[in-house]
């Protein structure tokens, strides 16, 4: 029986008795994968939580792929403009919601462990959370090199970007991205909208933590679609990317202090001026598009006196803010932001514990109380959250750091919960990771394909993926 035989027996055998995978007839024909997207999904790999290489070709992909600038871009393929108040329901073609999942019931299974990055694969990536983002039918992960084995110990930095099938097995050698920054470059922000890949980089620190911010488009064969161009200053952590459909812009919010900017971009340059708003200064900022709205999350810590906000801003010209919206949870150890249908979700890590909240950015206002997720929480371990939405099943996926593992005393597992549009629990959690696993994790994060979820992990030695698919009873 062969290795992908086999996997399916088991993928089956998990199921029964009784539950099924999510799925309706318009979605894609599924293979032996389990998965809820087909996107040329691949078996043969050999993968396992322990050894994760497929073959000898990535063990030189972190450090002999070619560096990417070679023919022009694809054009954009932008999405109809219908109006200053569009919303993404405007655009929905095939949402549906599922059935009910008892309280007790677990919300999803979980696929294969699939390793990205280890000196096994011939490169290190630094230990932080990536940055996933479901693209023109492939997963994009970034991360950043550090290092090749021809001297582990010289720093070889550079951003690099795989490319996975939906069950998170490497499609090809990873992208290493010429980066135009001297010295260290920072991963920022990745994100895939109308035709595009937007990438930001975080310079050399300027003063404290403040670094010069680039940004710069591809198309979907990573192909540059942009020259590198600069957008100002930010703090680590403080810039992020999204796309928005009325005005036909990117727009990157950045936050200097306590300065939030904002900056429209194109294939052809920046546009001036930037809208420009003193806020306070936060912990995380993330930002989403909702076709005519950015929604900006500023999380703040509990040692600061302003509490954490939702900004409203409005689309180009203007580019102005246009609400702001007050959270009573804290931030004190990361937060994300996601847009599920008309609405988003914002989460967040605090001493008290991990923290959800629905919003409608439109009204605006909140849909329900902010609520809590089952877990404890390791204050040693921070940006150990993260979320994204399947608009398609209104369903809003978590991962978060589930605290100590049994029998350990640090911080070891990776749990994932879904969020209902009505600021309800969908089932219960279940676990990505465990301190079993070669030390536990440091940093998770998280996309959606729309129809599942791909989480991602660094244990502090290798860079980790697993798909997710939705279950119902």
């Amino acid at each position: 029986m062969t290795l992908s035989r086999c996997a399916f027996a088991l993928w089956f055998s998990l199921l029964l008795p009784g539950c099924f995978l999510f799925h309706f007839d318009e979605s894609p024909p599924r293979r032996d994968s389990g998965v809820g997207r087909d996107a040329g999904v691949r078996r043969d790999v050999g993968f396992s939580p322990d050894v994760g290489r497929s073959d000898a070709g990535r063990r030189d992909a972190g450090r002999d792929a070619a560096f990417i600038d070679v023919g022009p871009a694809d054009p954009p393929t932008p999405d109809p403009d219908l109006g200053p108040d569009a919303r993404p329901s405007d655009y929905a073609e095939d949402w549906v919601d599922p059935p009910v999942v008892g309280d007790d019931e677990s919300c999803c299974l979980v696929g294969p462990v699939v390793r990205l990055a280890s000196r096994e694969e011939g490169f290190k990536v630094i230990d932080e959370a990536p940055h996933i983002a479901w693209g023109p039918g492939y997963w994009g992960v970034l991360a950043q090199r550090q290092s090749v084995e021809d001297d582990w110990e010289a720093l070889d930095a550079h951003p690099i970007l795989f490319e996975l099938d939906a069950d998170g097995t490497p499609r090809r050698a990873p992208h290493v991205l010429e980066s135009p920054i001297d010295g260290l470059p920072r991963v920022e922000a990745l994100a895939w909208a109308e035709g595009r890949w937007s990438i930001a980089l975080g310079g050399a620190p300027i003063i404290g933590d403040i670094r010069q911010i680039h940004v710069r488009l591809f198309d979907a064969e990573i192909r540059p679609a942009s020259a590198w161009l600069p957008v100002g200053e930010a703090g680590v952590g403080m810039v992020d990317v999204a796309r928005i459909t009325h005005g036909d812009r990117w727009i990157a919010t950045h936050v200097s202090g306590a300065d939030l900017d904002v900056t429209p971009f194109s294939d052809l340059g920046t546009d001036h001026p930037e809208a420009h708003e003193s806020l306070g200064r936060p912990a995380t900022v993330d930002a989403v598009a909702l076709r005519s709205r950015i929604a900006v999350l500023l999380g703040r810590r509990a040692d600061t006196p302003q509490r954490s906000e939702l900004i409203i801003i409005g689309p180009p010209p203007e580019v102005g803010l246009m609400h702001r919206l007050e959270l009573s949870p804290r931030a004190d150890l990361g937060a994300s932001l996601t847009a599920l249908r008309d609405l988003v979700v914002a989460v967040g890590t605090s001493a008290d514990g991990h923290w959800f909240q629905v919003l409608d950015p439109f009204i605006p206002g909140p849909v329900a109380p902010a609520g809590r997720l089952p877990g404890g929480v390791d204050l040693s371990w921070t940006d150990a959250i993260s979320v994204a939405g399947s608009s398609k099943f209104g369903l809003a996926g978590v991962c978060y750091g589930g605290g100590p593992s049994e029998g350990r005393d640090t911080a070891g597992r990776v749990d994932f919960q879904l969020i209902r549009t009505d600021g309800t629990l969908y089932g219960r959690p279940v676990s990505i990771v465990d301190g079993s696993f070669r030390g536990g994790m440091v940093h998770c994060a998280v996309g959606s394909d729309d129809y599942g979820f791909l989480v991602a992990w660094h244990d502090g030695v290798a860079l980790y993926v697993r798909r997710v698919d939705i279950v119902s009873r």
